[in-house]
């Protein structure tokens, strides 16, 4: 009787510590707690190339292929956000750029709100698909943690690159 407890017991301890436990948004958005950067693609009638760094909780983007705008940086804040050209900085509403505006809420996800998380696989890679309560998308790579793709408020954003 004594063999056999201690075999379902082992069974058992077996069977949980080969359970995975589910990842969360907190670990999924790691990468946010640290500076980083990336190469990113803004889809639309005409894909438009971003250029994001995130240094000290602002987030920077500017448009590298724009001519008209070279040395030109948005930069976004929970206390606002300010067009930066040539050193002279000129303060703005969020909202005056709408598009630019989602992607910094894009890189600025919330991991405390609720999150629906699938495993799922695109184009032979396992991804992280995160969907939150307030409408973003987030598809995250598992092996790397890393975004590769951002939807929300009718904008998709590609990530090509990133480093942190």
């Amino acid at each position: 009787m004594k063999k056999g407890m201690i075999f379902v017991v082992f069974a058992l301890v077996l069977l949980l510590c080969s359970c995975e436990m589910p990842v969360s948004m907190t670990e999924l958005l790691e990468y946010q707690k640290s500076d980083f950067s990336c190469s990113a693609a803004l889809a639309g009638k005409t894909e438009t190339e971003l250029y994001i760094k995130s240094v000290g909780g602002k987030v920077i983007i500017s448009l590298p292929r724009a001519e008209y705008m070279v040395d030109t940086e948005f930069v976004f804040s929970q206390d606002g956000a300010e067009i930066i050209c040539k050193g002279e900085k000129v303060p703005m509403e969020n909202t005056g750029l709408q598009r630019l505006f989602t992607v910094y809420k894009m890189m600025t996800l919330d991991c405390t709100q609720l999150w629906r998380i699938t495993s799922e696989k695109a184009g032979g890679i396992s991804v992280y698909k995160c969907v939150s309560d307030d409408g973003y998308t987030v598809y995250i790579d598992e092996k790397t943690r890393l975004p590769f793709r951002f939807e929300g408020d009718g904008e998709v954003l590609d990530v090509k690159r990133m480093e942190w």
